[in-house]
């Protein structure tokens, strides 16, 4: 198990390969955003030591490497923001 800090900040690493440092972090944060079923970007800062369960760091682990791969993160997630709405 691996904190949310440690799952993000490995996250925004590998990201970075393929998209600007902050498109990297902001994806990192939406990937496990969805995991733990739509929290806000408020409570990942707020329970950045928390430790995610072994079944939502492979959930999370998985779904970046579909990122990775180059498949769109509104395909991934379902959803995509437009001006700070959920389309």
């Amino acid at each position: 198990m691996s904190s949310i800090r440690f799952a993000l900040n490995s996250a925004k690493t590998s990201l970075s390969r393929i998209l600007s440092f902050n498109e990297s972090n902001s994806e990192s944060q939406a990937l496990l955003r969805f995991v733990l079923n739509g929290v806000s970007r408020a409570w990942l800062i707020s329970h950045e030591n928390d430790l995610l369960e072994s079944n939502q760091q492979a959930t999370y682990e998985a779904l970046l490497q579909r990122r990775l791969l180059g498949e769109p993160l509104a395909y991934i997630i379902g959803k995509r923001e437009f001006y700070g709405l959920d389309l």
